[in-house]
């Protein structure tokens, strides 16, 4: 299943009171994820362009709640944005659409890619374990 990569900041709470911790987290559909209250900064999703075949990241910085409505365990929420990049290969222009579902509140474990262009929804072996070996290079960063 394709994975999709999110960096964020979420609110953490001390004796010495408040601040935005970041985090660094891996969607894939299976496991869940429980993120409290969460601002979503970047979302990665890695394609294979259409006309050439090269491997790249989409990229979507404006991801934010479009839609809620109640469920038994509450409101279930669809975060959503359209991921851009441009080969890095051919040029050729690229985007997807992603839906990001938060049932029940502040879990998140499936979502949806829609729309693509001119592009294909990939799965990178290992890359996962890279992007977490890099993050931990910067240990402000919480990995969930």
């Amino acid at each position: 299943m394709v994975e999709l990569y999110i960096l964020g900041k979420i609110r953490e709470s001390d004796v010495e009171g408040d601040r935005l911790e970041q985090f660094f987290v891996v969607l894939d559909g299976n496991r869940q994820v429980c993120l409290p209250d969460p601002k979503f900064d970047e979302v990665y999703l890695p394609v294979v362009c259409s006309n050439c075949g090269t491997l790249n990241l989409l990229i979507g910085q404006d991801i934010e709640c479009v839609s809620s409505h109640e469920r038994e365990m509450g409101p279930e929420r669809i975060h959503s944005d359209t991921l851009y990049g441009k080969c890095v290969n051919c040029g050729a222009e690229m985007e997807a659409k992603v839906d990001i579902y938060e049932y029940p509140l502040n879990t998140f474990q499936h979502f949806e890619i829609d729309e693509e262009q001119n592009c294909k929804a990939v799965k990178i072996g290992n890359f996962r374990e890279f992007i977490q070996a890099l993050m931990s290079m910067k240990p402000e960063i919480l990995i969930v």
